[in-house]
């Protein structure tokens, strides 16, 4: 059995991970903890007046959740296409239509969860992660044509 040296497994270890940007984490854990405090409010007889949305004009708090939660998408998507250079390669566009596919099947099963069998007719398909799901994989597209 052969005995190896530290230099050795220096250069067997495992590459570095890109550094992560703590405000947009920040800013991303802050939308989604509101989007869970909005959607489960306790009871839907009485709610705070904060978290309902506008009927038609006006702005409420709820309102500016989901176009945030958008905003971090974009920057995230500048920040993780740099390991590409920012220019589409085959590699890049398998990687985005596999996550693509990926988290619309999640998003289907859990539109139906618990009972996947029933009321089969009712699904879904462009719900509100779904129907923002498309244009991010479009606007990923248009970046680099």
């Amino acid at each position: 059995m052969q005995n190896t040296t530290g230099d050795e497994l220096k250069s067997l270890s495992v590459p570095k991970p890109a550094p992560r940007y703590q405000s947009v984490d920040f800013l991303r854990g802050l939308t989604v903890m509101s989007m869970i405090i909005v959607n489960t409010p306790g009871t839907w007889d009485y709610v705070y007046k904060p978290l309902q949305h506008a009927n038609w004009h006006g702005c409420t708090p709820t309102d500016v959740i989901f176009p945030c939660f958008l905003v971090i998408i974009g920057i995230s998507m500048w920040f993780s296409f740099g390991k590409y250079n920012r220019r589409f390669s085959l590699e890049a566009g398998k990687k985005i239509m596999r996550r693509t596919i990926l988290m619309f099947a999640i998003g289907m099963l859990l539109n139906k969860f618990p009972v996947f069998w029933k009321n089969l007719d009712h699904w879904h398909i462009m719900g509100c992660c779904n129907a923002s799901r498309w244009p991010t994989v479009l606007r990923q597209c248009w970046y680099w044509l």
